[in-house]
């Protein structure tokens, strides 16, 4: 069994979920682009893969951070997110069921 799923139970997942529905549309833009990259992501790649305003991209960060929802690194003098394991593996999780729900919905 995956560590991921023993320490994923149902009241840490009703916790990340009541934390997911006060973010913002932009918020969850820079995350889900932080998720897909398997790699920590630069600052360069977030504001081409989510077509964000920098000050907009800037605020996000800010406010992602100070939730603890994404962590940053430095490398060679330039700064790089990502997620930590469970939270990509909760934000995946959510990304699965919007698109499983798309998916549904257009086969109608």
């Amino acid at each position: 069994m995956d560590i991921l799923q023993v320490v994923f139970n149902e009241d840490l997942k009703h916790k990340l979920d009541r934390q997911f529905q006060r973010l913002s549309s932009l918020e969850k833009k820079v995350i889900y682009a932080i998720a897909t990259d398997t790699e920590a992501i630069s600052m360069s790649k977030l504001l081409e893969s989510t077509q964000l305003l920098l000050t907009d991209l800037v605020n996000a960060i800010q406010s992602l951070s100070r939730r603890f929802l994404i962590e940053q690194q430095q490398d060679n003098n330039q700064t790089l997110f990502t997620l930590q394991p469970l939270i990509r593996h909760y934000i995946t999780l959510q990304m699965e069921l919007v698109n499983n729900l798309s998916s549904d919905n257009f086969e109608e």
